[in-house]
């Protein structure tokens, strides 16, 4: 029975996103799947990716399938890895798509065409007597074996070439079967450093792009043992175009026949290259069970100095010097708060709250709120909209009331300010800097992920560090934050 679409709907508004998904593997290479047709478009799956391939903190997998529309073919699958790197495909990944849109009614045909970013995969689904997905049969495509199209740096075909690294002299053969992967022919699997060796190989200088790694063990003309170290994800229990691409490279170096069997550690794979120059790859693929999870990455930005060239604050306050000068009795009490901060006998909120005190007094302080942002709007920086997002977050020091109407005007949802009332002028809790931007924001967006953070004050040290990135505005330039 199809399992319920997966949406992925906001909640509360505030760009959380509770997410429906699925866990699937391919004989122990594990996927997190998600049907993406119905997700903004602007999320953040390299972040997800970080946080939820994570076997400790996180659902655990090995990457995250993506389903979505396609234009030339019945679906189309993004592939996600766990170091949120995107592949162009994958062998064990396919199957368990196909399975997936298949028992979920997305994709009603046992043939079906899939569009990836290495080409269209035709994969043809093996049913059951009780009609459910036994098996998978995917058409890997034609090999690419000439080195400028895997890439591997050097001419014509890559074959028994000896690589010399600091950890070792292998020969290795690679092969272009969805993804770049090199084979590497060993005597004992079991006393073979897979990690070491093969993150060496994978980052050695010859694979412009990287490649995958597959340690391989020839049993007989028909029968290989097999272990991968996979490109942005490490050691992996399977890897589909892993034992394609093993067969091609036997074929090569004539150890097998065209047809033969792939041993890993938890099953066997059924790989053939046919006649028709295509391989073949059988094997069944599971989904183990379906949860959901809250993801919510934005990027959050400070406001005065930040995206406002200057400090609205102040420039709100001598605006209204200007309109109504009798404001101006409020200018010794100010000057004196300030002093007394200068000297640390006040904190940030006496001192500020000694500035708010003159807002009762100002005349219909709504229509002059509107009035400052009529001629004060063009204080927006011109690089914010171009980098705007629809979940970004404000959370500024200013009063809420204050930054709120230039944010709206910016379509900006998500605003957290100093809670100041606009007609009494009294705080409600402390002026929100420095640690309490992290209280705030933690009280409006529980559990939610920063990715990239911007601020131009350093005291805002407490928020960057939540942040995956986070830069130091200076005018219109952007500096990496200074390590604490």
């Amino acid at each position: 029975m199809p399992m319920k679409p997966l949406w992925s709907s906001f909640a509360e508004g505030k760009g959380v996103l509770n997410m429906f998904f699925t866990k699937m593997h391919g004989l122990g290479n594990d996927f997190i799947v998600i049907d993406g047709r119905d997700l903004p478009a602007e999320t953040d799956f390299s972040a997800l990716a970080l946080k939820q391939c994570n076997r400790y903190t996180g659902v655990g997998a090995d990457g995250i399938l993506l389903v979505l529309n396609s234009n030339i073919a019945d679906a189309r699958m993004r592939i996600i890895n766990s170091d949120g790197s995107e592949a162009e495909m994958c062998g064990n990944g396919i199957r368990c798509f196909a399975k997936y849109v298949y028992e979920n009614g997305i994709v009603p045909k046992t043939s079906m065409s899939v569009e990836t970013l290495s080409g269209i995969v035709r994969p043809e689904l093996l049913l059951g007597g009780n009609g459910h997905v036994s098996g998978v049969r995917v058409d890997m495509g034609v090999p690419r074996l000439k080195c400028e199209e895997i890439p591997v740096l050097g001419m014509g075909l890559c074959v028994d070439r000896e690589l010399v690294l600091p950890e070792g002299t292998f020969n290795v053969t690679s092969v272009l079967v969805g993804v770049p992967h090199t084979i590497v022919f060993v005597d004992d699997l079991l006393h073979t450093d897979i990690s070491l060796l093969g993150n060496a190989i994978e980052h050695a200088s010859i694979f412009p792009r990287r490649t995958n790694v597959d340690f391989v063990h020839v049993i007989d003309r028909n029968t290989v043992e097999m272990r991968t170290w996979e490109r942005g994800c490490g050691r992996t229990l399977c890897c589909g175009t892993g034992a394609s691409s093993t067969l091609v490279a036997c074929v090569l170096n004539d150890l097998t026949s065209r047809s033969i069997t792939v041993r890993i550690e938890l099953g066997e794979l059924r790989i053939d290259w046919a006649e028709d120059d295509h391989v073949y790859m059988t094997c069944p693929a599971e989904a183990t069970f379906t949860g959901t999870f809250r993801f919510c990455s934005m990027n959050v930005f400070d406001f005065d100095n930040t995206i406002y060239r200057g400090d609205s604050t102040e420039d709100f306050v001598f605006f209204n010097f200007k309109k109504q000068t009798s404001l101006l009795r409020f200018v010794p009490g100010i000057v004196w708060a300030y002093l007394l901060h200068a000297m640390h006998f006040r904190n940030k909120t006496e001192t500020k709250q000694a500035v708010f005190n003159m807002f009762p007094s100002i005349r219909n302080i709504d229509d002059r709120l509107a009035e400052f942002w009529e001629t004060h709007f063009t204080n927006i920086k011109t690089w914010y909209p171009g980098v705007q997002k629809e979940d970004d977050v404000i959370v500024s020091a200013g009063p809420e009331f204050l930054v709120t109407p230039c944010c709206r005007r910016l379509g900006i949802k998500n605003i957290i300010g100093s809670r100041v009332d606009p007609v009494t002028g009294q705080y409600s809790g402390e002026n929100c800097s420095d640690e309490e931007k992290v209280v705030r924001f933690r009280e409006s967006f529980p559990g939610a992920e920063i990715q990239n953070f911007f601020s131009d004050s350093l005291s805002d040290t407490p928020l960057a560090l939540l942040a995956q990135q986070a830069y130091l505005v200076r005018g219109d330039d952007f500096l990496p934050w200074p390590a604490s």
